[in-house]
């Protein structure tokens, strides 16, 4: 499995098939499943201009994240080895990434930048200072528990949420690596995971098995469903600003739920493909989002406008991530391509 498949492949699922569909509680007594969302509007007030590009190994990139001191770019291979640190502007891997060799499945960063952890075939997860590239911790499980494949942290960066290819989802102490609950629920395909902030509960997201749903982080429960896309949920994530959950479905929309309600508040359909990766910049002010066409968009949620469209150098824009300033972007593509991007008013 060391080529890029056709279509997202079952051990990729809970990152970029959208096979689940997305957000309304289930408990809101007399809420029909609503669809109906105005087409997005059109407006190019921004600019998306390629600025440079560089290869981090040959798979389709799946996770991306810009890192402190120096905006590093950490990059995350499709079950490739080829993990690591990249400088955008030489395009040169500084710091490898390796599990004794074993592909890379995930990656995550955490809130402030400082600690990126990894996960693959091996059970282990390493712990990365991103400041000094090197490895502070490892977190040792039984083999018996199985390979991870997700990895998604806290708002405080204290907590690590762990998708196995069992289907279980543990939490771990990203300090201690003591593990602090296992859910009660086996997913037939790992999930996705994302924190809500103002709760103790994890959104499991990405399978063909049914609605997202909330699980308490204290006990592992499944305390919730979730309704509302027309098929299934790809990508999911929380504003800077802690108040609305956004997510991408295959029904080609984009859905806004307010935080900690999850009522819903907006959204709109129309797009071109199914979203495969969301990133929101630093500001809030611009979702940026990649898709199956190979699309590079920025939306303005408050306006529910597409300000700007670009294609990357692939069929697929598997992932996107901003810079701390929020004036550049990077997106990833096929064949290990990362390129980079400035992000300006248009005529400026």
């Amino acid at each position: 499995m060391r080529s890029a498949p056709s279509t997202p492949s079952p051990m990729r699922l809970p990152r970029r098939s959208g096979a689940v569909v997305g957000l309304l509680l289930l408990g809101l007594a007399g809420c029909s499943r609503s669809h109906g969302l105005p087409p997005i509007a059109v407006a190019h007030e921004w600019a998306l201009e390629e600025t440079g590009r560089f290869h981090a190994g040959s798979e389709p990139i799946l996770d991306l994240a810009f890192v402190p001191p120096s905006g590093s770019v950490a990059c995350l291979g499709w079950r490739s080895p080829d993990g690591g640190f990249w400088e955008p502007g030489a395009g040169d891997r500084v710091t490898p990434v390796s599990l004794e060799g074993a592909p890379l499945r995930a990656m995550a960063v955490s809130p402030d930048g400082r600690l990126a952890a990894f996960g693959g075939d091996f059970s282990t997860i390493s712990l990365w200072s991103t400041l000094e590239r090197s490895e502070t911790e490892q977190i040792p499980c039984s083999t018996s528990v199985g390979a991870v494949e997700s990895l998604s942290f806290d708002p405080g960066g204290t907590l690590l949420a762990v998708t196995r290819s069992t289907g279980r989802v543990e939490v771990v102490n990203a300090a201690s690596g003591r593990r602090l609950v296992v859910s009660d629920k086996t997913w037939k395909y790992p999930p996705r995971t994302l924190f809500l902030p103002g709760s103790r509960h994890l959104l499991v997201y990405g399978t063909p098995e049914g609605d997202p749903e909330l699980v308490d982080v204290d006990s592992g429960r499944v305390s919730a469903r979730l309704r509302g896309h027309r098929g299934g949920v790809s990508s999911a994530l929380v504003t800077p600003d802690g108040r609305a959950l956004v997510t991408a479905g295959d029904d080609r929309t984009l859905r806004i739920w307010q935080l900690p309600s999850l009522h819903p508040s907006g959204g709109f359909g129309g797009l071109p493909s199914t979203i495969l990766t969301l990133a929101m910049r630093p500001a809030g002010d611009l979702l940026s989002a990649g898709d199956a066409l190979g699309n590079l968009f920025l939306f303005d949620l408050k306006s529910h406008r597409e300000v700007a469209r670009g294609k990357v150098a692939g069929d697929r824009a598997w992932s996107v991530a901003w810079d701390g300033s929020g004036a550049a972007l990077a997106s990833g593509t096929d064949h290990g391509l990362v390129q980079l991007w400035s992000v300006a008013l248009a005529g400026r």
